[in-house]
């Protein structure tokens, strides 16, 4: 193949688990120990990138995720303007398409640019995945999972970058702006059945 272009890593149980591209592939590898990788047994599907990724493109292709004991990827397929999901039960060595399941593909003029987990108002933990458009709230627990739109943004492709939860429980994120503009950032509590998102001063 191509060379492999870096997209996320993360730590699951006892493995690391590589999420890149291979030229129009997205490519997951595994390890115990960090020096030696495999790939999984049954892997995600070829060519969802619509052309050979560079080592200088900027890309929003995928990125990883733990919930509920399982590793979760996000991946941007470009030929249909969807971000899809693919779980693992078995530290990433089986990878199952969601959508086989029920239709779980965001439509997206990109793909996933903030991956994080934090607890839903039901108080259970629920995959928020922050896209062009605004910030998706996706249910994993139930066999079919279901996903909603709770944060509508204006369109851009930095909106959400690399959110996280942060030390006061809050799942902080940004909008996107150009590169003169200072950021707007929120940040979202759930707490007692309610959801509060709040826009942080400069």
């Amino acid at each position: 193949g191509e060379e492999i272009v870096g997209l996320d890593i993360i730590a699951h149980k006892n493995y690391l688990i590589a999420l890149g591209v291979d030229a129009q592939t997205h490519f997951i590898a595994r390890s115990t120990d960090g020096v030696d990788w495999a790939q999984p047994a049954t892997p995600t599907p070829t060519n969802m990138l619509a052309n050979v990724v560079t080592v200088s493109e900027d890309i929003d292709a995928g990125l990883l995720a733990n919930i509920g004991g399982e590793a979760v990827v996000a991946l941007w397929h470009e030929d249909f303007g969807i971000i899809t999901f693919y779980s693992s039960a078995d530290s990433g060595d089986v990878w199952v398409d969601e959508s086989a399941v029920t239709d779980i593909d965001i439509s997206s003029g990109n793909g996933p640019q903030g991956i994080a987990v934090m607890t839903g108002i039901d108080n259970e933990d629920k995959l928020y995945v922050g896209t062009r458009e605004g910030l998706y709230e996706v249910d994993t627990a139930p066999s079919t999972w279901t996903f909603r739109l709770i944060f509508p943004m204006s369109d851009h492709n930095d909106n959400c970058r690399r959110m996280g939860v942060m030390h006061d429980g809050a799942l902080w994120f940004a909008q996107g702006v150009d590169d003169d503009t200072p950021p707007i950032v929120y940040r979202m509590f759930v707490s007692n059945g309610a959801r509060t998102i709040e826009r942080v001063p400069n």
